[in-house]
């Protein structure tokens, strides 16, 4: 679609993308299916989609895995059909197979690890390996680390040594090793030592990346990075604070970072290339009395609630409801700005 032209249509030798299977969407139950069942039909049409979809757009796509934790969630256990540590294998299994034989093109694969302790990690390493070895003439082109892979720092050097020992983190074949959802700052330094070691003794095209969704689940959440703090031997991190989001604002010609911190919602505020010159009007875009694309008024804190016909809203027991703080005064666009601020903060940071 035109909306993924920048995705489709890229230049290829000047940029590089990771696509992810969806095994925490698996996971969670959000896509409902027998996954333990290699004949379910839900399971292999999603399957199929996932692949077409990494094939259209990656340089690199993750394995399907489904993560070890899954059948501890009894919602989302009962959801996916996984109900033992053993299914979550045997599911991962198979969804390898399907992408080794199934992929096109240039697409490489990673091939992703999981386990919630250092035996199960190793028990799903040794099961998984295989699919990065000359068993296939076309072996998955790195790892990526899940579970916790990613957050262990003696269990990920452990598994690094016995990759290179196992001929698996070979230059031009196993180059690319990819940690899931990890935010911390001082994984950002530790990860990088670590390449900087691989490339040195082991692998010298070894690439680690790492990925969070910090930035777009706090903008999400009504919040925004106000600043990076790194104190020597404390604690690191990247201030995500309640952004402003108040009706008066929409007519308030100061910049977004002159406002915030002259009325007190943020101590400290530091600009990032998106916020620098920003007005906070442009944040906080609506007025009192402004209606919303439905039709609905905005009202401020205190105010009776109202419909579309300027009617009073009622409760369940026929009571007007009053609105205990400000309609948002935020449109689509005010959180594209401010999820393009919480990306560029965050990258800064690491």
């Amino acid at each position: 679609s035109e909306k993924e032209d920048m995705l489709r249509n890229r230049d290829r030798d000047n940029s590089w993308l990771l696509g992810d299977s969806g095994g925490f969407q698996i996971a969670k139950g959000v896509w409902p299916g027998r996954w333990a069942d290699p004949t379910d039909k839900k399971s292999e049409q999603q399957r199929e989609k996932v692949l077409k979809w990494q094939m259209g757009i990656s340089t690199y796509g993750m394995t399907m895995d489904i993560p070890t934790w899954t059948y501890l969630d009894k919602e989302a256990s009962e959801a996916c059909g996984i109900k033992s540590y053993k299914d979550a294998v045997d599911a991962t299994l198979f969804n390898n197979e399907f992408w080794m034989k199934s992929r096109g093109g240039d697409l490489k694969i990673l091939n992703v690890l999981q386990g919630s302790n250092h035996t199960e990690a190793d028990s799903w390493y040794d099961t998984m390996k295989k699919f990065c070895s000359d068993k296939y003439d076309r072996p998955f082109d790195g790892w990526g680390m899940g579970g916790q892979n990613m957050c262990d720092v003696h269990l990920l050097l452990k598994r690094i040594v016995t990759l290179h020992y196992d001929g698996l983190l070979q230059s031009g074949v196993h180059d690319v090793m990819h940690f899931l959802g990890t935010s911390k700052l001082e994984w950002a330094c530790l990860l990088t030592d670590v390449q900087r070691a691989v490339r040195k003794y082991y692998n010298p095209t070894f690439m680690v990346t790492f990925d969070c969704a910090s930035p777009f689940l706090a903008t999400a959440n009504g919040q925004v990075y106000t600043s990076n703090e790194t104190p020597d031997r404390g604690k690191w991190t990247y201030r995500m604070l309640p952004s402003v989001d108040e009706l008066k604002y929409a007519t308030d010609t100061r910049t977004f970072k002159d406002a915030t911190t002259q009325d007190g919602i943020f101590k400290v505020f530091e600009d990032s290339p998106l916020t620098d010159g920003l007005l906070v009007s442009d944040i906080c875009t609506y007025k009192k009395g402004d209606r919303n694309k439905i039709g609905v008024p905005k009202v401020s804190a205190g105010e009776v609630e109202l419909d579309k016909n300027d009617q009073p809203v009622l409760d369940a027991k026929g009571n007007q409801i009053v609105r205990k703080k400000d309609s948002t005064s935020w449109d689509s666009f005010s959180y594209a700005i401010q999820m393009g601020h919480n990306v560029w903060t965050h990258i800064n940071a690491v």
